[in-house]
């Protein structure tokens, strides 16, 4: 299944690449399948009856989509989607790769640094404290790591994530 993932992944993206005009139409298609298959290994690997060889291998292919160049995409796709409601496991998994995203430097940093703040301003409140966590890491990561972030918007963010 998580092989499935990654191979989706890099197939859809680049044929997507390719083909513009129905980029965001199969793209769509693409990404509520790929999560439809990550909401169940990370529903497995969680759950307390699934057996240690299960696990090992749902770790290698949940780790290969993390690390994978395009993922970023998936996450930053899948958390604007205000209609799709997500298990705490799922928001925390997409936020483990957009800050891999982050920590490497690639993907559209401007775009995820949007999402964080809008996912910071709505949902705070209604997430669980680990996940609150991690999205406050995330924004004080990227106010370090993002150049085009002014120093005035760095130490306003800081200031609002501090006092949270």
């Amino acid at each position: 299944m998580g092989e499935i993932i990654v191979n989706m992944i890099t197939h859809s993206v680049n044929k997507n690449h390719q083909q513009k005009s129905s980029f965001s139409f199969s793209f769509f298609f693409v990404v509520s399948d790929i999560m439809d298959d990550l909401t169940k290994a990370l529903t497995d690997y969680y759950d307390p009856h699934t057996d240690l060889v299960r696990k090992q291998h749902l770790h290698e292919q949940l780790n290969r989509f993390l690390i994978d160049r395009n993922s970023w995409q998936i996450a930053l796709t899948t958390l604007q989607d205000q209609t799709n409601v997500l298990s705490p496991f799922v928001t925390y998994f997409l936020l483990q790769v957009l800050e891999h995203s982050i920590r490497h430097r690639y993907g559209e940093q401007k775009q995820i640094r949007q999402i964080l703040l809008w996912l910071f301003l709505h949902l705070f409140d209604s997430i669980p404290m680990y996940v609150r966590s991690k999205l406050s890491f995330l924004i004080v990561q990227l106010a370090r790591c993002d150049n085009q972030w002014s120093i005035d918007e760095y130490f306003q963010t800081c200031y609002h994530v501090r006092s949270v």
